[in-house]
């Protein structure tokens, strides 16, 4: 290896080795969840912070959107998660018929998209000879 002739840039050690801070993955009470909107038409995104992910702020997220687009059905696509579609934002969301919400398919329907609806073919088709060939 070759010695440097140059300073080690800020962040690094003198031997050139960067230096690790501790991390800290604890849940504490500094957490803040970013909620994100983004308008497709003219990309225009929406965010809000909250320190908690509950039916609540994602409500509070929903008259953000409502308030900023004022004329007009809005198809709102979203995850799974459980405040996405709890009895209160259900409640909610009946009082507001421009919102609609369209959730995205569980990762465990995207393993077997035919979901059990289509059955295997029995063992002898008859007629079908070219589709069973033995």
């Amino acid at each position: 290896m070759i010695p440097r002739s140059f300073a080690p840039a800020s962040g690094w050690s003198a031997d050139g080795h960067r230096i690790k801070a501790p991390l800290d993955y604890s849940r504490g009470p500094e957490k803040t969840w970013v909620y994100g909107a983004l308008r497709v038409r003219d990309g225009k995104e929406l965010t809000r912070c909250a320190a908690s992910r509950n039916s609540t702020n994602y409500i509070a997220r929903l008259s953000d959107i409502e308030a900023d687009n004022a004329t007009g059905d809005i198809f709102i696509i979203t995850d799974n998660l459980s405040s996405h579609n709890s009895a209160q934002t259900r409640a909610w969301l009946t009082e507001h018929p421009r919102l609609h919400q369209v959730f995205i398919p569980d990762f465990r329907l995207l393993a077997q998209p035919a979901g059990g609806l289509v059955a295997p073919l029995p063992p002898r088709c008859s007629g079908w000879t070219e589709l069973c060939q033995p």
